[in-house]
């Protein structure tokens, strides 16, 4: 690749992809920076390859202004994950960043989310799945900072509770997708507070946060009930047939219901039942 292309000849270039192509190196991208010019490279996708923070601090140099979208995941060099804090903060740098995705990694911490939430204030998406060193302080820091949010994932963070969605309901009202599955310290009342809050809100996952109950299913079903298109509810023990039939009934845009493996819910008396009506509870449909 360093040989391929002369300096600006990519000078056109918006989108870059190289998923999965592990003989992706810092060379290789330092090469591409080049050739593009870092002019019109808004969206660029680095997961599974071999780069180092080498690379993330020659984009934040590069793209500065002009990155919109990029993401990372599973970038190891032998054997090792080669991507650290140091590489996740040079991100900072790239002010018009919308879009940050990072899956995996435990060197995302509370402090190098501080960085880049104080630095890039047009985020309005934020993927963080399964990046365990993080906690409420890092994601509630963020989130204040980011009043265009549209959707957050942060699921499998053990240290998640409450308080983040909190601070969601108060300073992100236009957010439509949260993702908090497996934050098992997540209850209802936090969830309430989101769906009163964020009328917007049309994806949700709460998959096995064992903490969500009926009460968290009849306030989803009467806040959202306009808006909510899809509801993931895998394994969450504590909800019945009493919640999931307030969703049926009431949330008339419902897509998608996902409550597999949910011991108490059988769906025998909900609107889905052959025994009761369709959408029983839901108003009758307008007069011709």
């Amino acid at each position: 690749v360093p040989d391929w292309f002369g300096d600006g000849w990519l000078g056109n270039l918006e989108v870059l992809s190289l998923c999965e192509c592990r003989w992706v190196t810092d060379s290789v991208v330092s090469s591409l920076l080049k050739a593009t010019g870092g002019l019109s490279l808004k969206d660029v996708d680095l997961s599974w390859t071999s780069i180092t923070d080498a690379s993330l601090c020659n984009i934040s140099r590069v793209l500065r202004n002009s990155l919109l979208r990029f993401k990372i995941v599973g970038c190891s060099l032998q054997g090792k994950k080669s991507v650290t804090w140091l590489g996740i903060e040079a991100l900072g740098s790239c002010q018009m960043l919308q879009s940050l995705k990072l899956y995996g990694y435990n060197e995302v911490s509370d402090e190098s989310v501080a960085v880049v939430a104080g630095a890039c204030s047009f985020i309005k998406t934020f993927s963080v799945p399964s990046c365990c060193a993080l906690s409420d302080r890092g994601v509630v820091a963020a989130v204040s900072r980011w009043p265009h949010l549209a959707r957050l994932d942060i699921s499998r963070i053990p240290s998640v509770t409450d308080t983040t969605l909190e601070a969601i309901a108060s300073s992100c009202p236009n957010i439509t997708t949260l993702r908090v599955c497996g934050c098992t310290r997540v209850s209802d009342a936090g969830l309430i507070q989101c769906a009163s809050s964020c009328k917007s809100l049309a994806k949700i996952d709460v998959s096995g946060c064992h903490l969500f109950t009926d009460e968290g299913a009849i306030a989803i079903a009467h806040y959202l009930a306009d808006s909510l298109l899809s509801l993931d509810a895998f394994t969450c023990p504590s909800l019945s047939d009493v919640g999931t039939s307030a969703l049926l009934s009431e949330c008339l845009k419902l897509e998608r219901l996902n409550v597999s493996c949910c011991s108490q819910v059988t769906l025998q008396n909900s609107p889905l039942s052959p025994k009761t009506s369709p959408r029983q509870g839901s108003p009758p449909p307008p007069s011709p």
